[in-house]
C-alpha cells in the first residue's frame, strides 16, 4: 500500500498537475486511486494465494531433492530462512 501511497498517487498528481498526458492526467490518476482500493480489498487474500503456491513449489522442490539425494538439500532460499 506504500507504493501507491508514497509513489504511484504522487507521481501521478504531480504528472497531472504539470499536464504531461494532457485531458488523460486525471483518467489515469483516478486509475492508480482505484487501482489502491482494489489492492486494500483483495490484496491480502492474493499474497496469501501466492505465498501458498510459492511454499507448495518450494515443498515440491525439497521433497524432489530428498528423493534423489537421500538426504535434504540446503539451497539459497532454505538457508536464508534458517539465518533470520
Amino acid at each position: 500500500m506504500g507504493f501507491f501511497d508514497f509513489y504511484i498517487i504522487p507521481l501521478a498528481k504531480k504528472l497531472r498537475d504539470c499536464g504531461v498526458f494532457g485531458v488523460s492526467s486525471d483518467e489515469y490518476l483516478g486509475y492508480a486511486e482505484r487501482n489502491r482500493e482494489e489492492w486494500e480489498m483483495r490484496g491480502p487474500s492474493v499474497v496469501e494465494g501466492m505465498m501458498e503456491r510459492i511454499q507448495a513449489k518450494y515443498n515440491h522442490h525439497q521433497d524432489k531433492n530428498q528423493e534423489s539425494v537421500g538426504t535434504p538439500v540446503l539451497d539459497g532460499f532454505s538457508r536464508g530462512l534458517n539465518n533470520e
